[in-house]
């Protein structure tokens, strides 16, 4: 668990950093942006009008994707789906006896630490 809070705290400056400088150079180009549509393409767009174009690709498929994700969970939940994959009999058996397998194995580890213990102490 250390390791995963570790790894978010990474991501989360990550986004930071991008988040900052992202406000920072629009803030910087305020004059040129004041009347645009899209700040960040018109950003983009006075930089090189060829990745304007390829960013413009990637502002659509980024709206479709997200319009696609949408209908996709309005239409399931419509549908009504019964079985998710979580419900399915044989992953929900096979997830359950994993749990099982490493929690005998905590518990094995468990008692071998405490039986290294009272030997320790036995011989001290």
């Amino acid at each position: 668990m250390k390791t995963l809070g570790k790894s978010m705290k990474i991501a989360l400056a990550y986004v930071g950093v991008i988040v900052l400088a992202a406000y920072s150079v629009l803030y910087a180009n305020v004059d040129t942006i004041a009347n645009s549509e899209i700040p960040m393409l018109a950003i983009v767009a006075k930089i090189n009008p060829i990745f304007a174009q390829i960013n413009t690709f990637v502002i659509f498929a980024l709206i479709f994707n997200t319009a696609f994700s949408l209908s996709y969970a309005l239409a399931k939940r419509f549908a009504g789906a019964e079985e998710s994959i979580i419900d399915n009999a044989d992953i929900k058996k096979e997830v359950q006896e994993v749990v099982k397998e490493e929690y005998m194995n905590a518990s094995e580890a468990t008692e071998l630490k405490t039986t290294a213990e009272e030997t320790k102490t036995k011989e001290t």
